[in-house]
């Protein structure tokens, strides 16, 4: 794995302490989505029914909701090439 690409996990993963030991002091952003993270991409919006939203925070386990959302449509897309 290469250096930009262990630091983009990294961020995702909220591994602040890791960022800073390895690569440095996150960089401040300008713009709406302030507190020095990268943005990762655009912005995207949906509504989830409660149980289907109950299932990602349990999936999430102790990290953002919207990492859970990456991971969790990254493997149903995996799956669907692989079928």
């Amino acid at each position: 794995m290469d250096d930009a690409t262990a630091k983009e996990w990294l961020i995702r993963n909220e591994e602040d302490d890791a960022v800073k030991e390895w690569f440095g002091e996150l960089e401040e952003e300008s713009g709406p989505n302030l507190g020095g993270r990268p943005s990762i991409g655009p912005k995207v919006e949906a509504r989830l029914d409660e149980e289907t939203l109950r299932r990602v925070d349990e999936f999430a386990a102790g990290r953002s909701r919207a990492d859970a959302l990456r991971d969790l449509i990254a493997a149903g897309l995996d799956a669907l090439e692989a079928a």
